[in-house]
């Protein structure tokens, strides 16, 4: 499922109350930043002067729309950004991906992401238009800041990688799937362990409280001992 088809899915529940409006923009602004540091250190690590410019563009491009969407947070709720989920604000470190996939991996993962943030913001535009026209103000900016990383992505990496492009695009998609398989997984599993809890804590404990108290002796306190120990090894064994 397309990032464009889940935020027309989303639009009605995300983007009707103020306090989730301001957190999925707080959200947005977390992403932006960690993006602006990757793109960064990209430009600081690549060789080629001509690309390297147009990473210190991107990363631009990137800070000031996090800019944009913490102050859009800020003026709907304060607390906002302060409140971000573990996973939203480890979106905002540096992940130095340049250095860990090489130029043409990331290059492809620059293509993929940002075409996946043109298609979600411009179908938010579509779906904000009347009911926020402020913010779908924003999101059009913001998506032809991204239209144009789409373009020079795809033209660097049909040119770095020549015939492995289509290769490099295969890969960032079986990557991409997979961490969202992990994603998936683990916010099965951390609420799977919370049901988990509250039927262990509410559905085992109390009867087996219960039946333990019923087995106890009504005289309660300290028992004597059924036998002494018969040397100082026994007495050091508490089993």
């Amino acid at each position: 499922m397309s990032h464009a088809v889940i935020a027309r899915l989303s639009a009605p529940l995300v983007w009707r109350r103020p306090k989730n409006m301001a957190r999925k923009l707080a959200e947005f602004g977390a992403t932006e930043a960690g993006s602006a540091l990757d793109m960064l250190r990209a430009s600081e690590l690549c060789p080629d002067p001509r690309l390297r410019r147009i990473f210190l563009r991107h990363a631009l491009d990137e800070a000031r729309h996090a800019r944009l969407f913490r102050h859009a947070a800020d003026q709907l709720d304060p607390r906002a950004r302060h409140e971000l989920s573990s996973r939203a604000q480890s979106h905002q470190r540096l992940r130095d991906l340049y250095a860990e996939l090489g130029a043409e991996a990331f290059l492809a993962f620059v293509l993929r992401a940002e075409q996946s943030g043109e298609g979600h913001f411009r179908a938010l535009v579509n779906e904000l238009g009347r009911s926020e026209p402020e913010l779908a103000t924003l999101f059009l900016a913001v998506a032809k800041d991204e239209q144009f990383h789409v373009a020079y992505s795809a033209h660097w990496l049909t040119r770095l990688a020549g015939p492995r492009r289509p290769a490099r695009i295969r890969a960032e998609r079986l990557s991409s799937l997979w961490l969202a398989w992990r994603r998936a997984g683990r916010q099965i599993g951390e609420r799977v362990s919370w049901v988990l809890g509250v039927l262990l804590y509410f559905a085992v404990l109390p009867p087996f409280a219960l039946m333990l108290r019923r087995l106890e002796s009504d005289d309660p306190g300290w028992k004597p001992a059924r036998s002494l120990p018969s040397s100082i090894e026994e007495a050091r064994r508490q089993f």
